[in-house]
Order: C-alpha cells, then structure tokens, then sequence
C-alpha cells in the first residue's frame, strides 16, 4: 500500500480586512498491490479529491495478472496502458492512441518452441460531447491488437493484426437519434529482422484498409533499416522508407493524421 495527500489553500488580505483562507483543495491518491497467488498479482489505483464545495472520488486504474506454466500470462485491464505490441519500424501501435480509458484482456505467451504472441481486445470508455445549440454526441470505441513471432539465433519473423474501431451517435436535445455511424481502421504487417557477424538487417511492410479515409491504393508502407554496421570507431544506422499517401494507422502517431507529425506520403533515407 503507498500513497500520498495533497492541499491547498489560499490567502489573501484586502485593506483593513484579516486574511482569509480560501479556495480550498485536497487530493489523496493510494495505490494497492497485493500477490494473492503464486505468479500473479493485483494493482489499484485509487483517488479522492475536493475543490470548494466539490468532491469527486475514482477509480482510477488498474490490473490483475495471473502466469501459468512460465510460459503465458493473462492479464484483466481498466485503464491500463498494455496494448504495446512489437513494430520495430513502423511504429504501428502507440498506447496513449489505443489506450482510451479503456478495459479490456491481455493475453500473452512466449518460450514456446521458438514461438512468442500478445493478444489485446479491449473497450473505450463511452464519452459524450455536445454542441452549443443542442445536439448531442456519444463515442464508443474498441481496439484488437495481436502479434505472432518466431524467433532463432540468427533471424526474427514477426504478423501483426491491428484493428480500431468507433462509433459515433448524434442526438437531439430531445433524446431522438440524428444520426449513427461506424469506422473501423484494419492494418496487417509483417517484419523479420536478420542477425548477422557485423550488422542487423531489418524490414518491415504493412498495409490499411480504413473507413476514415480513402484506402482504395497507395495503402502500403515499408521500410528497410541496415543497424549497427561498426567500422573500426565508426558506426552506421540506413535506412530507406516508403510510406504511401493514403496508409493511415488510427492506433500511431505516426499515421494517424491528427497530431502534427504525420508522415504518409513520404519516401526518403535516414541515415
């Protein structure tokens, strides 16, 4: 068990006036682990906080994990930032992207006769929003996310499966549906990456098929990276990448279109 408490408080003196306490604030967060069983284990954290005359506790996030044979794992999730899968060059998943105050499973599995896999299914948090004149939004959403991969001395081989969808409803000021609409955003990918005396090779290739935007073509991207290449003090990282104009990832930054870094529709070397 851990934690910490958190105040505020405020003073101010006008004039002839005594100082007066105000704008009081108070924040208590605990968290709470505990090991039930053999190879597993519970965390949560918790929060209770007043602004004023207002008062608010949550439940803020929080896991359950349970191993079996040392070989899978499977884990209970709210709120937790676990939908991390292997993309080595692309970057195809970010978790603050997938991740919206969802709940959901992690599975997991590794050692398995070279073979190693994660499957994440999970569902947002239902938000709602509205417009100043009076209608209404609910969003849902939900993310599937799943990794096979086989390792050896010498190579790696790598599938991804990547599927983010949403739902949006539009409502009156009255309760009477407006409209109703879904998307969904799919990327397959594969890598492999070869182990080699003095460098590592790496490729990787994916393709999106969306609803968000036109993926009719130009929906595939790949990159190729030459790593660790050491002469003597020196060292080389190349890589080429091509990254079609219309290949979006609703789950990365990257490809995602919505936060100023986006970079379909390039191709170039990084050296």
């Amino acid at each position: 068990m851990g934690g910490y408490y958190e105040g505020y408080y405020e003073a101010r003196r006008d004039g002839e006036y005594k100082f007066n306490l105000s704008q009081p604030k108070h924040y208590l967060r605990m968290n709470l682990w505990a090991d039930p069983l053999p190879y597993s284990g519970i965390y949560s954290q918790f929060s209770a906080s007043t602004w004023e005359e207002s008062a608010r506790f949550k439940f803020d996030r929080g896991y359950a994990e349970k191993s079996f044979f040392e070989k899978t794992k499977l884990m209970l999730l709210y709120k937790e930032e676990r939908h991390w899968i292997s993309s080595p060059l692309l970057y195809l998943v970010d978790t603050g992207k997938m991740q919206r105050d969802s709940h959901g499973i992690r599975a997991e599995m590794w050692k398995l006769g070279g073979f190693a896999g994660q499957m994440i299914v999970s569902k947002d948090a239902s938000a709602k929003d509205e417009e100043w004149y009076g209608n209404y939004f609910n969003t849902e959403g939900n993310a599937v996310l799943g990794r096979l991969d086989y390792s050896s001395r010498v190579l790696k081989i790598g599938s991804n499966f990547i599927k983010r969808e949403k739902q949006y409803e539009k409502i009156s000021s009255t309760g009477a549906l407006l409209s109703q609409s879904e998307y969904s955003n799919l990327l397959n990918s594969a890598d492999v990456t070869f182990y080699f005396n003095r460098f590592t090779l790496l490729a990787e290739a994916a393709r999106s098929d969306s609803d968000w935007h036109d993926t009719s073509d130009k929906n595939k991207a790949w990159e190729l990276e030459l790593r660790d290449f050491n002469l003597g003090p020196f060292g080389l990282n190349l890589s080429y990448f091509d990254y079609g104009r219309n290949f979006h990832a609703q789950g990365s930054k990257k490809f995602s279109g919505y936060d100023g870094n986006s970079e379909f529709g390039r191709k170039g070397f990084n050296g």
